[in-house]
């Protein structure tokens, strides 16, 4: 800790970092956890604190302290991070039975910024007269950053899997962030009920039958996906 003029500057690490033990995860929901009490059960309550806190940070700490902001500590006053990682996009295909349990069968992950493929060397088939991409190749070797306000077509790749569909079981296409663990042969429990962990809480839904899609009219924002 160290102590200026007016400021106060606390560096402290979360678990699985520095000197403090546990396991190391960004996403999970015991990272957020730690800034709040960080910020509120110690830094708001020292003799030296008015109550005030700002988070600045860059790369992984700016990572941690934009997970920290979305916990909305009420002491928290400001937010100054950089050097974030972009948008990951998971894609979750699951079986979906009557009673709303799913269990997950493949899935799908892209970086935003990596979304680039080469044409060549990826793979197409013909259907219906049109060629459909079924495996992007992506070289990896730039960052494409995303333009804000602008609308960006994702080729997420999902590798094929076999399954029967029980009657009355529907397919169902998660878009989410990544979990805290593979859901894939995992169950979740009805949307009402608490689910466990590899199974996000809210997310992009997709239901249908006959190769159909449709979007569940729940609108969800980026702080839910967290």
């Amino acid at each position: 800790m160290r102590v200026y003029d007016r400021y106060v500057i606390v560096q402290a690490s979360i678990h699985g970092s520095g000197a403090s033990g546990g396991a190391l995860n960004p996403w999970s929901s015991r990272t957020r956890q730690d800034g709040y009490e960080i910020i509120e059960d110690w830094i708001a309550q020292q003799p030296w604190s008015n109550g005030k806190v700002g988070i600045q940070g860059f790369s992984g700490p700016g990572l941690v302290g934009f997970l920290t902001a979305t916990t909305q500590p009420p002491s928290l006053k400001a937010v100054y991070v950089g050097g974030l990682i972009d948008d990951f996009f998971f894609v979750l295909v699951a079986d979906q039975a009557p009673d709303g349990k799913l269990v997950g069968l493949q899935r799908g992950l892209l970086r935003a910024s990596h979304r680039a493929f080469e044409q060549e060397r990826s793979e197409f088939v013909e259907s219906a007269g049109q060629r459909l991409l079924i495996r992007p190749y992506r070289p990896h070797d730039r960052v494409e950053p995303v333009p804000p306000h602008e609308p960006v077509e994702y080729q997420i790749e999902i590798f094929a899997v076999g399954h029967v569909f029980r009657p009355g079981h529907q397919l169902a296409l998660i878009i989410c962030r990544p979990p805290e663990d593979d859901p894939i042969g995992r169950y979740s429990v009805n949307s009402n009920k608490p689910r466990p962990r590899g199974f996000p809480r809210k997310s992009h839904l997709f239901r249908g039958g006959s190769g159909t899609l449709r979007r569940r009219s729940e609108r969800v924002t980026y702080p839910n996906f967290l």
